[in-house]
């Protein structure tokens, strides 16, 4: 009879657990976003509540750039790289990230592919270069004067106008595809 009495007992807590456990899962399932098919969850940033959005209308930013690295000396002035655009799209923004604190100036030129390679003359940079000073990291999205549409087979070129201290740097353009 204790036996019984235990196992009755112990199958009535199980019994509770379980539903328990199915009635935290109901409501997480009603409390979690509801979108349709086709579409994806869209974050704005920390101040804004993400919402549902068609996903051919969201193209997440795509990043193009280059790295300079001197080896054990400091970076060099000059053209450092050519690349052709695999897309098309809008320049955001533009991040320097380097292994050291240092100085350096970049130029960005762009041409068509048909015109290749672009000169000083194709710069897109305006006034607003990117550019380190005293420090290992920088970011803009404030492109003043750029040109910063890109078509897909446009040819765009890295220059280092001015360097000093650091011996590997890296410069990325944040892309918004269109």
């Amino acid at each position: 009879m204790r036996i019984e009495s235990v196992l009755t007992n112990t199958e009535a807590v199980m019994h509770q657990l379980t539903q328990a456990f199915d009635n935290q899962i109901t409501a997480e399932e009603n409390m979690a976003p509801q979108g349709t098919a086709g579409q994806v969850l869209v974050s704005q940033g920390a101040d804004k509540a993400p919402h549902f959005a068609d996903a051919a209308g969201v193209a997440a930013l795509r990043n193009m750039g280059i790295v300079v690295d001197g080896g054990v000396n400091a970076i060099t002035t000059g053209e450092k790289g050519t690349v052709e655009m695999s897309f098309s799209g809008t320049i955001v923004s533009w991040t320097l990230l380097s292994d050291q604190v240092g100085d350096v100036v970049f130029d960005v030129w762009k041409d068509t592919f048909a015109n290749a390679p672009p000169t000083v003359a194709d710069t897109i940079t305006g006034s607003a270069k990117p550019t380190l000073s005293g420090a290992l990291s920088g970011r803009s999205t404030a492109l003043t004067g750029w040109t910063t549409t890109v078509t897909q087979g446009d040819v765009v070129s890295f220059k280092v106008d001015s360097a000093a201290t650091m011996t590997r740097v890296t410069l990325t353009l944040a892309i918004q595809p269109t």
